[in-house]
């Protein structure tokens, strides 16, 4: 009875015991994550909201937005070369796919920054930063901060995999970082970044589900540049009357698809190489037209409606209305209201027609009527003058971004007009 006894007095303490154990435990958790909670959480923002990128900003990071999708065959690096307005502009698309309007990209010292301020319960704020750094040749430097804590290129490389191996965190799916980045470096305000285009595979808009055939699309262009030195299509209507001619192969969106991008070539040039692989050796072959097609007599409407229909059959139409909208940006800062306005709905008619040719459903339909088009239903009179309210198209250069009010409005107007008058 007495062994009994001493047994349960044993097990008594061994359960007070234990049961200490875990109370110093849990409040030494309670401490640490308290302590974590002061270092890491701000009662204010660090960042404040982000204006919408500028169209400026977005024509340039249109220069380099087909460089990240990767449109190579087969996995390869790609070395990039920003300044401080493609980061911008880069930054701003990244605010406006995600939503999450405080956030920047910034060159700073030997590399990039990027900040962001995320708001939490109870009037609380998470601040973090993220620095990548290197020298010419070297692999990034990581470095990382939550609110005053600061952290090695070690423990923010393990909350990189963190993310990586997490659904539906903002880092799903991204390969480890040295792949991601293989080299950064910067001066004279420049960023020098090597990455792997593979490793952005399905992370930025592309097209509907139907990649571009890009040896199709060349046999397009070639064709295409063969008439215009035979038999000139003066006009971007009679260009495409015969990029749609009705031959054997199917009007399907990877026939679409195909010719919009080798129209897109025909009618503007070099700005559209980056819609086609290997553009500049297949001109070689097959020299760029010498004259300009025209749309309602002007060339510059011709590649806004070309440019922006070839960006889409490329990427998809929300990619273009991200991008394509401001081709017309570039080098027209002398145009008059009524021309920046004309641009724009050229613009958006190039993406309509093509996000129908793009889509299974409407392909045959679109490219029939592609076949027989003229500069009317290409652009419609209607839609070139802006109404009373939208006649200063200055601000369409000049003020805001994509979410200015006056843009948005503008871009309204002209996608409802479109849709009446055809």
């Amino acid at each position: 009875m007495g062994d009994d006894a001493i047994t349960r007095r044993r097990r008594a303490m061994r359960r007070r015991r234990t049961g200490r154990i875990v109370l110093t435990l849990f409040i030494l958790l309670v401490i640490g994550v308290f302590v974590l909670a002061l270092l890491v959480l701000e009662t204010s923002p660090a960042i404040a909201p982000q204006q919408a990128a500028s169209p400026r900003e977005l024509v340039a990071a249109k220069t380099i937005y087909p460089a990240l999708t990767g449109q190579a065959r087969k996995p390869e690096s790609t070395t990039l070369t920003l300044d401080s307005g493609q980061l911008a502009g880069l930054a701003g698309i990244a605010r406006q796919e995600s939503g999450f309007d405080r956030l920047t990209m910034d060159i700073e010292g030997a590399g990039v920054v990027m900040r962001a301020s995320d708001p939490l319960p109870f009037g609380l704020w998470l601040n973090t930063s993220v620095r990548l750094s290197g020298s010419q040749g070297a692999g990034p430097g990581l470095f990382c901060a939550a609110g005053r804590l600061e952290m090695s290129g070690v423990a923010c490389g393990w909350i990189w995999s963190g993310l990586r191996h997490i659904p539906g965190a903002g880092g799903a799916g991204l390969p480890p970082l040295d792949r991601l980045a293989q080299q950064i470096s910067a001066s004279d305000g420049s960023l020098r970044l090597r990455l792997d285009r593979s490793a952005l595979a399905g992370r930025l808009p592309k097209s509907q589900g139907i990649p571009v055939d890009f040896a199709l699309a060349k046999d397009i262009y070639c064709r295409l540049a063969l008439g215009q030195v035979n038999r000139p299509a003066a006009t971007l209507d009679a260009l495409l009357r015969r990029a749609f001619l009705p031959v054997a192969m199917s009007w399907d969106a990877k026939h679409n698809r195909a010719a919009l991008v080798a129209v897109a070539v025909v009618a503007t040039g070099k700005p559209a190489f980056v819609l086609l692989p290997g553009a500049e050796a297949i001109v070689k072959e097959c020299p760029l037209p010498t004259e300009a097609v025209q749309l309602r007599g002007s060339a510059n409407l011709a590649r806004h409606w070309a440019f922006s229909a070839g960006l889409t059959a490329a990427y998809g139409a929300q990619a273009a209305r991200r991008l394509g909208d401001f081709k017309q940006f570039e080098g027209t800062g002398q145009a008059t209201d009524h021309e920046a306005f004309a641009g724009l709905a050229a613009s958006h008619s190039g993406v309509d027609f093509a996000a129908r040719a793009s889509s299974p459903a409407n392909a045959h339909d679109t490219a029939a009527e592609l076949s027989l088009v003229t500069q009317d239903e290409l652009l419609p009179s209607g839609v070139m003058d802006a109404p009373a309210n939208l006649r200063d198209a200055d601000f369409i250069t000049r003020d805001g971004g994509i979410d200015a009010a006056r843009y948005a409005d503008a871009s309204n107007w002209i996608d409802r007009t479109l849709a009446e008058l055809r």
